[in-house]
């Protein structure tokens, strides 16, 4: 395992939430990577007025402030769960929460957060967080839903959420890369439906039955991605092609899987989320981590 550098692996924690999902993830991640930890508390700036008092609450027999607790206890929570060479540091952030969490991540090879309304029926994801810097910080981040427990869910499959070789190569290769690391197997899928898929240039789609095309899909995609696939012999992988609309069929699929790999594309608009439909439904409804990747390709 090598040394790590720096705390590669930034945990953005909520003063009023509860976070034991994204600690634990981040710390059997953390143990995966060789990587040390970074949790970061956004607090509103205090404007110093007459008293000039900042939030405190007591703890034993003492006043400490209330970010400075928060984080103690995150270092407390984390202690067990990792070995005593990778670090565990902390920072408290005064300013907008998603401005702070993507300046602070700057750096990161990852980004955890708990998404605490992941999976509840009829929430909508407004100013959502989560999806806020899931689409702006350059790193992969993961939306960790309230109760996962990673340390006990060995077995389900990483899964990848894929269009073709051109559009997802770097979300393959990410899925790969993490089932490489937990020793799972990974299931490319690839979700179509004559809705999603109309503007499809391909003369088969109009006169091909379910089964011929996706036969077709099938067979293109094992072309596609075989170069890559090769590059991970050791992980167990095949190519799935799914009838439905995709935003139904991936947050189905999450409860059955270890881990969700989307991706997000080149935003449209200079402020703007550039998540997409399918991406921010999966957020809403996931059951299991969902890992946001930048889907763009690398640029030589």
């Amino acid at each position: 395992m090598r040394e790590p550098e720096k705390s590669r692996i930034v945990v953005g924690v909520a003063p009023t939430r509860d976070h034991d999902a994204a600690l634990e993830y981040a710390a059997a991640e953390a143990e995966r990577r060789g990587s040390g930890i970074r949790v970061v508390v956004v607090m509103h700036p205090h404007w110093p007025g007459p008293d000039g008092l900042v939030d405190v609450e007591l703890v034993g027999d003492e006043l400490v402030r209330t970010d400075l607790a928060l984080l103690r206890q995150c270092e407390e929570r984390l202690a067990p769960w990792l070995s005593g060479s990778l670090p565990v540091t902390t920072e408290v952030c005064h300013g907008a929460v998603v401005p702070s969490l993507v300046a602070a991540s700057r750096d990161a090879e990852l980004v955890v957060l708990q998404h605490h309304r992941m999976s509840l029926p009829h929430h909508l994801p407004t100013l959502s967080v989560t999806n806020g810097v899931a689409s702006r910080v350059v790193a992969p981040v993961v939306a960790v839903p309230d109760g996962w427990h990673e340390r006990t869910s060995a077995g389900p499959p990483v899964v990848a959420a894929i269009e073709n070789a051109a559009l997802s190569g770097q979300v393959a290769e990410q899925a790969l890369t993490c089932a490489r690391r937990t020793g799972s197997k990974v299931n490319l899928m690839r979700a179509w439906s004559y809705a999603d898929d109309l503007a499809l240039d391909d003369p088969l789609f109009r006169t091909a039955t379910v089964e011929e095309w996706e036969g077709h899909l099938q067979a293109e995609l094992e072309r596609e991605f075989a170069d890559l696939v090769a590059a991970y012999p050791d992980v167990p992988s095949q190519i799935l092609v799914v009838h439905g609309q995709a935003a139904y069929v991936l947050a189905r699929v999450t409860a059955l899987s270890r881990l969700l790999v989307i991706g997000r594309h080149e935003p449209r608009r200079p402020h703007g989320s550039h998540l997409g439909p399918v991406t921010r439904a999966v957020l809403t409804h996931g059951r299991c981590p969902v890992m946001v990747v930048d889907a763009r390709p690398r640029t030589p």
